[in-house]
């Protein structure tokens, strides 16, 4: 009879349904993207943890009143078995966001989930939650920390320069179009996205004095910034072109544009961490939870420096909430000391530099 070998492969065959008998009008649902926890993401035993996916309605009737996302097999992992998906017209994308507990024995857990209409019927693909679950993590997503759910806040920065203190405060806060994220402060903004292995950076308007730069590989448009998923300690080498240009017409500063090779390591997960106060002053201000570290170092004989010119803080649901400036032209501190209520503040409008567009890709 011969030996099975290889792994499991499986074939998903979908059948669009009707609305009603006879009716051209069909419900389909597909995957747009794995927000969080994208397949084969490490969770610590027995922790909670929040899986968001971004599904698109592919059929040609709305989700109204009754549609949900429902728990068709699997493990079940935590007490939701469905969760309404409503007000979602045809092409447009939903993300649909489910808590979830890791089971308490390590091992590899598969949760599947489809959407069901109000009579009841499954249609469209079926959404996967694949997680490894593992005492301690060695690998964590870095795109749940970078990537803020749009909250605003305010950053301080006190910067020492050659004449004395300079201190200020922008509005910040994570915007998103399309498969892009924007980190914008007041009108100001860094270019991010992401894909199953990397995270990239475009753009970035924000180095002051009239200019903004774009990072390039090659003639490719972005780079990759940093590896999805990191362990402590992990560094990564960059090796990209640096093209800055004024905003005004978007001449390129040659002086200001060249090859650049760094490394970016992992430096710390903080399960909590105390900000600076309104003050400067260390471990009094806002206490955060699910922090990262980044820290950026220059190349020395093939090398990281012995110490980083840079620090980034990130925390799950904000984006930067803190950056250090450690051999920058801006040497100091920049930290969160105010976060907005929902609806009290506008939001954030990015700045619009019309030249840039014909340099990015459509």
């Amino acid at each position: 009879e011969g030996n099975l070998f290889g792994d499991l492969l499986v074939a998903e065959i979908r059948v669009p349904i009707s609305t009603t008998p006879g009716s051209s009008s069909l419900e389909d649902a597909q995957l747009e993207e794995h927000i969080t926890y994208p397949d084969g993401s490490e969770v610590r035993a027995g922790t909670q943890f929040t899986k968001t996916w971004a599904i698109r309605n592919t059929g040609s009737i709305a989700w109204s009143a009754g549609y949900t996302l429902a728990r068709v097999g699997g493990t079940e992992m935590g007490d939701t078995q469905q969760i309404e998906v409503t007000g979602i017209a045809p092409q447009q994308i939903a993300h649909v966001t489910i808590e979830m507990t890791a089971p308490e024995t390590t091992g590899r857990y598969i949760s599947r989930w489809r959407m069901r209409n109000p009579r009841g019927e499954y249609f469209g693909s079926t959404f996967f939650t694949s997680v490894v679950v593992v005492e301690i993590p060695t690998r964590y997503d870095m795109l749940p920390y970078l990537r803020g759910d749009g909250r605003l806040y305010e950053m301080k920065h006190i910067f020492d320069m050659p004449n004395g203190s300079m201190i200020g405060q922008q509005r910040v806060q994570t915007q998103r179009q399309g498969n892009r994220f924007y980190q914008t402060k007041n009108s100001e903004w860094e270019e991010l996205w992401a894909d199953d292995r990397f995270i990239f950076r475009g753009t970035d308007t924000s180095p002051g004095s009239g200019n903004f730069y774009t990072l390039m590989d090659g003639d490719t448009y972005g780079t990759a910034w940093i590896p999805r998923h990191m362990a402590v300690g992990q560094t990564y080498r960059r090796s990209v072109i640096v093209v800055s240009r004024r905003k005004g017409n978007c001449m390129m500063n040659s002086h200001l544009s060249g090859r650049h090779i760094t490394w970016v390591r992992l430096e710390a997960i903080h399960n909590s961490l105390i900000l600076p106060d309104v003050e400067g002053r260390p471990g009094r201000g806002y206490k955060l939870r699910d922090v990262v570290v980044l820290a950026a170092y220059n190349e020395v004989k093939g090398r990281p420096a012995g110490k980083p010119f840079e620090r980034y803080y990130y925390a799950k649901g904000y984006g930067l909430v803190m950056w250090e400036g450690i051999e920058t032209d801006h040497r100091g501190i920049s930290f969160l000391v105010q976060v907005h209520k929902p609806g009290d503040r506008p939001d954030n409008v990015r700045e619009n530099i019309p030249c840039l567009d014909k340099l990015r890709p459509r």
